[in-house]
C-alpha cells in the first residue's frame, strides 16, 4: 500500500507530465488520477491530486474533480485546490461548465479569503453569467480582502452588470486610496462613459509614468470615451460587410447581436436551423479607434467558414 508520501509524489509527477501539454499526449493519466481520487481519504493527497488534474486544463479533468470532491470539503486546502484547478480548459460550450460555475459561486462564500479570492477568479475566467453567479460577485464587492474584491469587480464588470459600475465609481472618486490594475481593467469592460472623467482625472495624477498601470489606463480611458459606442457602431458595421463579404459563396450568414462593448458576430448556417448560432464577441480588448478589422475579419471568416464550427 502506497503512502500518502508516496502518493503525493506520484500526484506531482503527473501533473508536470500535464503542464502545457493536451491529455492525449499523456495518456492514462486522468483516468489514474481519478483512480487515486475516487479511493483517498488523506487531505493532503486529495489536495495534490485536485492541483494534477489542474495542470491538464480540460474539462475532462474539471469532472472528475467535481465527481469526487464536494466542494465543502473540511480541508481548506482541499477547498483551495478546487478553486483553483475548476475553471482551466472549460470553455462556453462544455456540458460541465455549469457545474463548475455552480461550485465556483459556493466558494466565493468561503471562510477562508484565499479561496475565495480564486473561486471569484475562477468565475472570471469562465465568463460565468447566470444569476447566482451574479449576485456572487455583486456580494464580493465590499470584501475586506482586496484581491478578492478586485476579482470580484472584474468578474462582475465582464457580465454588464450595474453595480460593477456603482462600485467602480465610488472607488475611483476616493482620491486618498491605491488604484489596482484589475479595476483599471473592469473600467476597459465596463467601457461606460460616466468613468470617463475620473479616468481621465487619474490620468493627470498618473501624467509621466509609463508602465502596465498607465498603459491599461490609457486602453480603458479610450473604451470609455462618450463617443466610443458611435464609433464603435460604425466598426460593426464596417466589419459585418466585410465578414459578408468574404462570406460570399459560403453557406453562412453574419449577423450583428448586443450593443458595445458586448457586441457580437453571430454565425448560423443558411441552410441549417438547427445548431445554436456561434457568437464571436467583437470588444473583449479592443479600442473602437485601433480596430484591426481586416484582420479580424479573416481570422472570423477563417474560423466559421472553413475552420468546422459552423457544419
Amino acid at each position: 500500500m502506497s503512502s500518502p508520501a508516496d502518493l503525493i509524489s506520484l500526484a506531482n509527477e503527473l501533473g508536470d507530465a500535464l503542464n502545457g501539454e493536451s491529455v492525449e499526449k499523456v495518456p492514462g493519466a486522468l483516468p489514474r488520477l481519478a483512480e487515486m481520487l475516487e479511493h483517498e481519504a488523506d487531505a493532503e493527497v486529495i489536495a495534490a491530486i485536485v492541483d494534477a488534474l489542474g495542470y491538464a486544463w480540460d474539462s475532462k479533468a474539471a469532472r472528475i474533480v467535481l465527481d469526487h470532491v464536494a466542494v465543502d470539503h473540511p480541508d481548506a486546502d482541499v477547498r483551495l485546490a478546487v478553486a483553483q484547478s475548476l475553471p482551466g480548459g472549460v470553455d462556453a460550450d462544455e456540458p460541465v461548465r455549469d457545474a463548475v460555475i455552480e461550485a465556483l459561486t459556493a466558494l466565493t462564500r468561503d471562510d477562508e479569503t484565499a479561496i475565495r479570492d480564486w473561486a471569484c477568479f475562477g468565475l472570471g475566467q469562465v465568463r460565468a453569467t447566470t444569476p447566482a453567479a451574479i449576485e456572487a460577485l455583486a456580494a464580493r464587492l465590499d470584501d475586506a480582502d482586496d484581491d478578492t474584491r478586485c476579482e470580484a469587480l472584474l468578474a462582475l464588470a465582464q457580465t454588464g452588470d450595474d453595480r460593477a459600475t456603482i462600485s467602480l465609481r465610488r472607488r475611483l472618486t476616493l482620491t486618498d486610496e491605491m488604484v489596482c490594475l484589475l479595476e483599471i481593467r473592469a473600467a476597459a469592460e465596463l467601457a461606460d462613459p460616466q468613468l470617463y472623467p475620473l479616468l481621465e482625472g487619474l490620468g493627470n495624477e498618473w501624467a509621466g509614468d509609463n508602465d502596465e498601470f498607465t498603459t491599461a489606463l490609457a486602453h480603458a480611458t479610450s473604451r470609455c470615451r462618450p463617443e466610443a459606442r458611435a464609433q464603435a457602431a460604425t466598426v460593426e458595421r464596417a466589419l459585418l460587410a466585410r465578414v459578408g463579404t468574404l462570406l460570399t459563396g459560403q453557406p453562412i450568414t453574419a449577423v450583428l447581436v448586443g450593443h458595445y462593448p458586448r457586441t457580437a458576430l453571430s454565425f448560423q448556417p443558411i441552410d441549417n436551423a438547427s445548431p445554436p448560432p456561434a457568437h464571436d464577441a467583437i470588444w473583449p480588448d479592443q479600442d473602437p479607434w485601433n480596430y484591426p478589422l481586416e484582420q479580424e475579419a479573416q481570422s472570423l471568416v477563417m474560423t466559421y467558414a472553413r475552420g468546422g464550427t459552423i457544419n
